[in-house]
């Protein structure tokens, strides 16, 4: 015989008793209590339907193809309010993540219902496929004017929902038709976090998920148009969107031998996990030179093992809610600067460790060549789904990676060595130091040279679960 964990699904409902969740333009808090039981987080599931309203009769609606993008935050914590997972600005993170840390052929297998996917598409077909707005065309050899680049294997961006004239052939006339659609996202794709670890956890008392649903300008938008989600009259979705049927779908471990030894465990002498976690940052900046700063310590976590840094458009909302492309097309303009570069985001850039420089070289990001931010990221990027220049300069982010686990460890939920910078009493201070080009100032960008800088700092800590207590550290 072989003794093996074996699971089944237990139905944890939220403190809301059936009653359908308001998504509003504002974050709403929705908690799960999580009784004692020996589970295992990466098998479980959160499952729910969201239902958009309409657009109105001459309105199409945009939905976003983004991971949880009705979720903003996400907590696990125990009674103490020692918190085990903690990451704010949820969409955006899995939106670069999941692109980076998942294996191509593990990437192909999401659907719609994890709410990111491949597009499935030709490159020439509509609706558009870009999360930044593409206007006009132009001859830049390296960003192709067109809606997407590669056949089939893109992630998609953007679909196309109801729209708001729709004829009844036994009874003419008009109705609305609002979008609904189902989510069945694994927790085991919120990367980097201990809802990856597939490791079984019993806590040996009440444990707590917190989401924070919302805002609505995350998930989608209306236009007059349903050729790309850059044409038409865009404006924000109004009316009452509600998410319906929210349970988390633990799987609690039935093999009663493992069973009782996790719970022994725990109760004799206590069981010690090392996991990463994550904790998120936003600023917003403005000017030709831009310097993001942020002090850490021990206070974090044990070790740094990464950094994830992306510039997204100064208004996250309608078809530049995900826009952190580094391109030469202009956002919110109905042209398209062919000078090589005049409307990047980040025309160069490099980090800092406590003021001393992480690369040797200050890394050209320029349309021209020599494409220095891809070459950098190129052995980060072995076997995911972004291919090539074109998804990576459209899927933009930079990456400091002290741990070096390799594609394939990340690629696998396997983040519990000790790795990293060791953080001590003495702060530590990372910054990205970055020299921007986009001189357009209208449209979405209604100030030139301005941004939301998103980074989030990937930390080891040490868990601890002992007859009573909840430490992490």
């Amino acid at each position: 015989m072989f003794s093996h964990p074996s699971y089944r699904f237990e139905v944890q409902f939220p403190n809301t008793f059936g009653q359908t969740i308001a998504l509003t333009t504002s974050q709403t808090p929705v908690t799960i209590n999580i009784p004692p039981q020996v589970f295992n987080f990466s098998h479980s599931y959160l499952n729910y339907t969201v239902n958009l309203p309409a657009g109105g009769l001459t309105n199409f609606t945009w939905i976003a193809q983004n991971a949880l993008r009705e979720i903003s935050h996400i907590q696990f914590y125990a009674g103490s309010n020692m918190y085990i997972v903690d990451v704010d600005n949820l969409q955006n993170y899995l939106d670069i993540i999941l692109k980076k840390e998942l294996e191509a052929e593990v990437f192909s297998c999401l659907d719609q219902m994890s709410g990111t996917y491949l597009n499935n598409s030709l490159v020439n077909v509509v609706p558009a496929l870009r999360n930044a707005n593409v206007s006009g065309s132009v001859n830049v050899p390296s960003i192709p004017a067109n809606p997407s680049n590669v056949n089939y294997q893109e992630p998609a961006y953007f679909s196309l929902g109801g729209n708001g004239t729709v004829l009844a052939p036994t009874n003419p006339g008009t109705i609305n038709a609002v979008s609904t659609y189902n989510i069945q996202f694994p927790l085991r794709l919120i990367k980097n976090t201990a809802f990856s670890i597939d490791k079984n956890l019993y806590f040996g008392q009440t444990t707590y998920l917190k989401v924070y649903f919302g805002p609505t300008s995350k998930i989608g938008y209306f236009s007059t148009s349903a050729n790309s989600p850059s044409d038409g009259v865009k404006t924000s979705m109004t009316g009452a969107a509600t998410i319906a049927g929210f349970q988390l779908m633990l799987a609690v471990e039935t093999n009663q031998d493992i069973r009782t030894m996790t719970i022994n465990k725990v109760a004799s002498s206590g069981q010690t996990y090392m996991i990463p976690s994550v904790q998120a940052f936003k600023n917003s900046n403005t000017g030709a030179s831009q310097n993001i700063s942020i002090q850490l310590d021990q206070g974090n976590g044990k070790s740094l093992l990464k950094v994830y840094h992306a510039p997204y458009a100064n208004n996250e909302d309608l078809d530049t809610m995900y826009d952190h492309a580094n391109t030469p097309f202009v956002s919110g303009s109905s042209t398209v600067i062919a000078t090589a570069g005049n409307n990047q985001k980040v025309l160069s850039y490099y980090t800092q460790l406590n003021g001393q420089r992480i690369q040797n070289i200050t890394i050209d990001c320029t349309t021209a060549g020599p494409f220095l931010d891809y070459m950098s990221h190129r052995r980060q990027l072995r076997g995911s789904v972004l291919s090539n220049l074109n998804l990576y300069q459209y899927n933009w982010f930079h990456c400091d990676d002290w741990c070096d686990f390799g594609p394939k460890y990340d690629q696998e939920n396997m983040g519990e060595l000790m790795a990293g910078i060791p953080l001590t009493v003495a702060p530590l201070t990372w910054a990205f130091i970055c020299v921007s080009a986009r001189a357009n100032g209208t449209g979405n960008y209604t100030t030139a040279n301005s941004f939301q800088h998103y980074t989030w700092f990937v930390f080891l800590k040490k868990l601890s679960m002992s007859p009573g207590t909840v430490t992490v550290e």
